[in-house]
């Protein structure tokens, strides 16, 4: 746990620090395929306690972007991120939302990050011969 609390200290500075030059797809990469990289990689090393490794990973990174989202929403950076990526195509648009933890953003990430953290959880269990915190699953 401290080490994903270190990495996503890390990643956060990151985040923070170079937001104002963040495009959608930098974005979509570093606050929503980056921590389920992060929680695929830490399930995939312990063996032993993978659900709460997996548990643990993911809410570190739902912290994080609840944090970042605090942090960037409070000082005007994320309404200049919005309007920098809100995209017009004629009669078509790309629309950023306009809070990064707004309800429903809030919702996806909650869904995004433990759906698809208990999906690695339950892939790494099949590769690892059906033994996750030291008990034996039971297939069908």
């Amino acid at each position: 746990m401290v080490m994903e609390i270190i990495i996503y200290l890390i990643i956060g500075v990151g985040e923070y620090s170079f937001f104002n030059k963040m495009g959608v797809l930098a974005f979509v990469m570093l606050f929503y395929l980056l921590p389920l990289v992060i929680t695929g990689i830490f399930t995939f090393i312990e063996k032993k306690n993978m659900l709460m490794v997996n548990l643990t990973s993911s809410a570190v990174a739902f912290l994080n972007y609840v944090m970042i989202g605090y942090l960037v929403g409070n000082n005007g950076m994320w309404i200049e991120f919005a309007k920098r990526n809100t995209q017009n195509m004629g009669d078509s648009w790309v629309k950023v939302s306009s809070n990064m933890i707004s309800s429903n953003q809030i919702v996806f990430v909650l869904i995004l990050y433990f759906a698809i953290g208990y999906l690695i959880y339950y892939i790494n269990i099949k590769l690892s011969g059906g033994v996750g915190n030291g008990r034996r699953i039971k297939s069908k």
